[in-house]
């Protein structure tokens, strides 16, 4: 029996939007903060970029520490993160699990003779 990941995927994939509108978020209160010419800003203006501009660094923060900290579908650990006693190792943008090597967006486990996560509680 294979057991299928769509809906860890599926929550990777939200932390990533996330990621994505926080970061565009950003990116457009500072366009709009900078471009604005200076003498038609007004106090409420500056503080409503401002605002934006906080709030969206808050969330791009909050994604970007849930998106390090995702846990691989199979085997559990953090799958940008690897720790061991002499290194630390992070890789946004690994293509597979740093610990399984589960490649990313698998539907399935490719190679069975690995045991998931949850093993000991099937019975």
């Amino acid at each position: 029996m294979q057991r299928d990941y769509a809906e860890e995927w599926s929550e990777l994939r939200s932390i990533k939007k996330r990621m994505r509108n926080a970061a565009l978020g950003l990116l457009g209160a500072t366009v709009v903060g900078t471009l604005t010419p200076s003498f038609t800003q007004t106090q409420l203006f500056l503080a409503l970029v401002l605002g934006v501009y906080a709030v969206s660094l808050v969330m791009l923060a909050k994604a970007y520490f849930e998106y390090s900290r995702w846990s691989c579908p199979r085997c559990g650990e953090l799958y940008h993160y690897k720790d061991s006693s002499f290194w630390r190792y992070m890789n946004p943008f690994a293509r597979h699990c740093l610990h399984c090597q589960l490649p990313r967006w698998a539907n399935h486990n490719p190679d069975p003779d690995l045991k998931p996560r949850n093993s000991v509680l099937n019975l």
